[in-house]
């Protein structure tokens, strides 16, 4: 399904080049590196999928009551500060990280990490595709900073909370009254790296509000150039094994985004086909 954010590719190569020419887009007039833009990217690995988190498409789900369990239950799994009460912002990352549904929705700086995503899990024809966007400009669209924000040092981010967030909020910022952060929209933020998993992927997110719409949509909607804030570099191949071979020779690789032993197992069993073989 294609999009007018679409940029179409075969090959990493072409990616690469699409993606660097969007970053010359949007840098501004006269700019020089160091100063070059700064990108967050998505990879889906199906061009059906949009952009919005697994609380948010999942119809008639609620966040609290499997929050509550996490916080209340998880201790006896293992010994972290890393959950704590259930409507923090520590114990809403963890739930992402982990695989609960939340109105998070995982980016990275990373290009090639994106890539990687793109193409795990990818099937023939299925047309992977990386988004591409510009946060900052994003913020500044839906509510005046031009920038990336931490809840950690923004306590007016707290609205977007499961705790608070079917409340109607608009909040100044209390460093800029110009300013204005809106809970029914989504925001980039810039989560504390607790988790090995965040780290290793170069990892930030953006979260929804009470607003159900896409990502793309809110681009659509809000920001007065969405071209400038949004591509998405979709894959026209249709085979995707010698992509994710090529992402292999530039190593890229399971055990290198998730950075633990059963991934690295698993990323073996990819490579010797022990999980193709049939029972005797």
């Amino acid at each position: 399904m294609t999009t007018r954010f679409d940029r179409n590719v075969k090959t990493i190569p072409e990616a690469i080049q699409t993606m660097l020419g969007f970053a010359t887009d949007i840098r501004p007039s006269g700019s020089k590196p160091p100063d070059d833009a700064y990108l967050w990217f998505r990879g889906i690995n199906a061009d059906h999928l949009n952009l919005r988190p697994g609380a948010v498409w999942r119809t008639g789900y609620v966040e609290r009551p499997p929050l509550v369990e996490l916080a209340q239950r998880s201790g006896r799994f293992y010994d972290s500060g890393e959950i704590g009460n259930w409507d923090t912002w520590g114990t809403y990352y963890a739930a992402q990280h982990y695989g609960v549904p939340t109105r998070l929705l995982d980016w990275t700086e990373s290009f090639m990490a994106a890539l990687f995503f793109a193409f795990d899990g990818a099937k023939k024809d299925s047309h992977p595709c990386v988004w591409v966007m510009d946060p900052s400009a994003f913020n500044h669209a839906v509510c005046g900073y031009e920038g990336i924000v931490s809840p950690e040092n923004n306590p007016e981010l707290n609205i977007w909370l499961p705790g608070q967030v079917e409340k109607v909020h608009e909040d100044e910022s209390h460093d800029d009254p110009t300013v204005i952060y809106r809970n029914n929209l989504p925001l980039a933020i810039y989560p504390r790296h607790g988790n090995s998993r965040i780290r290793s992927q170069d990892g930030f997110f953006t979260i929804h509000g009470r607003s159900r719409e896409p990502i793309e949509n809110v681009v659509l909607i809000e920001c007065p150039d969405p071209d400038k804030v949004l591509i998405r570099i979709r894959f026209e191949c249709s085979e995707v094994d010698p992509v994710k071979e090529s992402l292999g020779l530039l190593g890229v690789r399971r055990s290198t985004i998730y950075p633990d032993l059963g991934s690295y197992v698993t990323e073996l069993k990819e490579t010797y086909g022990w999980g193709k073989a049939a029972c005797p």
